[in-house]
């Protein structure tokens, strides 16, 4: 008994489409991955600099709470520490505050005003006497794509 043999292999068209198709796919895998990756940066990041700007508001409380200080003293404190409006505090300023606190103008040098792991987050505080409000703005470049990126928290500090 004679047996047939009816199989035949792929063309080479078929194998050509199967490799333009498992290509597809694993590109579209990649940029997937990638911007994800992105993503991820720009999330840590952010949570960095949004933690940043917490401490100087917390800070800015402490000084505010073991200052034994009127509110008119508070505004007229740190507008004495200002440079165009904007300062920062460092880790430990002295208190009880008083003329001689270690805080820092953003205009005046900025890299006392630079934090995070690198570096690479710039603080500037600014208080509004009239309206009581501190505003901390945490701005950097993103990791990547060098593009400018800022987290601003507002709070009343009275």
């Amino acid at each position: 008994m004679m047996l047939r043999n009816n199989h035949r292999g792929d063309t080479l068209v078929e194998v050509l489409l199967a490799i333009a198709i498992l290509s597809s796919v694993v590109g579209i895998a990649y940029s997937t991955s990638s911007q994800a990756q992105r993503n991820n940066q720009l999330v840590q990041e952010r949570s960095e600099a949004t933690n940043i700007a917490q401490t100087q508001i917390e800070r800015l409380r402490k000084i505010r709470d073991t200052g034994d200080m009127t509110e008119a003293q508070f505004a007229s404190f740190f507008s004495a520490y200002s440079v165009n409006g904007t300062f920062c505090v460092p880790a430990s300023p002295s208190l009880p505050p008083k003329k001689t606190v270690d805080l820092k103008t953003s205009a005046a040098n900025t890299n006392d005003c630079k934090t995070g792991t690198d570096n690479r987050y710039l603080i500037s505080n600014t208080f509004n006497a009239t309206s009581r409000i501190l505003r901390s703005v945490v701005s950097w470049r993103a990791a990547g794509s060098n593009a400018p990126e800022s987290v601003t928290l507002v709070n009343r500090l009275w």
